[in-house]
């Protein structure tokens, strides 16, 4: 995963699934498809290079947070390297987080503090 610090807006995307036995599946080529679906239909250009993925990382154990792309994101965003104003594309919110419903919104919370708009792909909602 690449994050530019930029003053511009980016747009960024993120698949995850918990088991490795889903790599065998159509579980990533689906999120990434729903994500580039989300971006035209939004009329946003999704830069490949912005597009990052935790694969066999649980979100019911915050493991991708601990050790995965999304934990990076998140750093990368108290950091100052990701613009305001910048896109996240999930398939869903569950691809965010599976945990309890306080601590799932609590990071939900953060992204929004941090002016980064979410799309839910499957929905097609901001």
């Amino acid at each position: 995963m690449k994050i530019h610090k930029t003053l511009a807006p980016q747009v960024y995307s993120y698949s995850r699934f918990s088991d490795m036995e889903q790599k065998k599946g159509s579980s990533l080529a689906r999120q990434e498809d729903y994500a580039k679906k989300a971006a035209e239909q939004h009329g946003l250009e999704l830069n490949d290079e912005l597009v990052f993925t935790d694969l066999g990382k649980s979100a019911f154990h915050a493991i991708h947070k601990k050790a995965g792309a999304y934990g990076a994101f998140l750093k990368a965003i108290e950091k100052g390297l990701v613009a305001k104003g910048s896109y996240l594309i999930v398939e869903s919110f569950d691809r965010l987080s599976r945990e309890e419903a306080y601590k799932a919104q609590s990071d939900i919370t953060r992204l929004i503090e941090a002016d980064i708009n979410i799309i839910t792909a499957a929905d097609g909602q901001l």
